[in-house]
C-alpha cells in the first residue's frame, strides 16, 4: 500500500514537471539545462517562475501588449533567476497604468538576478502614473541591489507621466528606470520624456 502511493506521488510530480516544462521549448529550467525561450508565449511564461535560468534562442515580436492592468508590469515580481538573451532581440510597445507608490514597470517589474546578452530593439513604453515614487525601464523598473545587467543594448523610448506626491519622486530610464544593482557594459539609445518627475537623471 505504501509502494503504491509513493509511486503515485512520484507519477504527479513527474506529470507537473513535464506540463510545466511544456510552457517553453525545451530544458528544465536549471543552471546546466535552462528553459528554451523562443516566442512569445514562452517569454511571458516566465511570469510562472522567476527563479529559473532561461536562454532565448531566436528574436522575439511581444508586440502591442495595449494596456496592461494596473500596477502590472510585463513580467510582474522580483525576477531572482538569470536571463541570457543569447544575443538575441525583443521588441514590444505597451502602456502601464501606476496608481500605488513605489511601483515599477519595464519588461520585467523588478530584478534581483541577472539579465544579460539581450537586446531591446524599436520598442516603446508609456507609463500614466496617479501616485508617486514610480519607475519604469525598458528592462526593468527597479534593478535591486543584488540585481546585474550586463552586456545588453537597448533602443527605444519612454514617455512618462506621473504624479510626484512625496518620497523621492519617480525615475525613468531607458535600461532601467532605477538601479540599486549593477549595469556593466551596456548601452541605451532612444528618448526619455517625463512629466511630473522630480529628477530625471537616474537615466540608465
Amino acid at each position: 500500500m505504501i509502494k503504491k502511493q509513493l509511486l503515485v506521488i512520484l507519477a504527479t510530480i513527474v506529470l507537473s514537471f513535464s506540463a510545466f516544462a511544456q510552457n517553453f521549448g525545451g530544458g528544465d529550467g536549471s543552471v546546466d539545462d535552462p528553459y528554451l525561450i523562443s516566442t512569445k508565449e514562452h517569454f511571458l511564461a516566465i511570469s510562472s517562475n522567476l527563479s529559473a535560468c532561461y536562454i532565448q534562442i531566436a528574436d522575439i515580436d511581444l508586440g502591442d501588449l495595449g494596456t496592461l492592468q494596473a500596477n502590472k508590469a510585463i513580467i510582474t515580481g522580483d525576477f531572482s533567476g538569470t536571463y541570457d538573451g543569447n544575443g538575441k532581440s525583443i521588441s514590444y510597445s505597451v502602456k502601464f497604468v501606476g496608481n500605488t507608490t513605489y511601483s515599477s514597470y519595464g519588461l520585467f517589474e523588478k530584478v534581483s538576478g541577472t539579465i544579460k546578452n539581450l537586446r531591446i530593439t524599436s520598442s516603446s513604453a508609456m507609463l500614466t502614473g496617479t501616485a508617486g515614487d514610480l519607475n519604469v525601464g525598458l528592462i526593468c523598473g527597479l534593478l535591486l541591489s543584488d540585481g546585474v545587467i550586463t552586456d545588453c543594448h537597448v533602443t527605444g523610448d519612454i514617455n512618462s507621466t506621473v504624479n510626484p506626491g512625496g518620497g523621492s519622486g519617480s525615475d525613468a530610464g531607458l535600461i532601467a528606470g532605477q538601479s540599486l544593482g549593477k549595469i556593466k557594459y551596456s548601452s541605451g539609445t532612444g528618448n526619455v520624456v517625463g512629466v511630473g518627475y522630480e529628477d530625471m537623471q537616474e537615466v540608465w
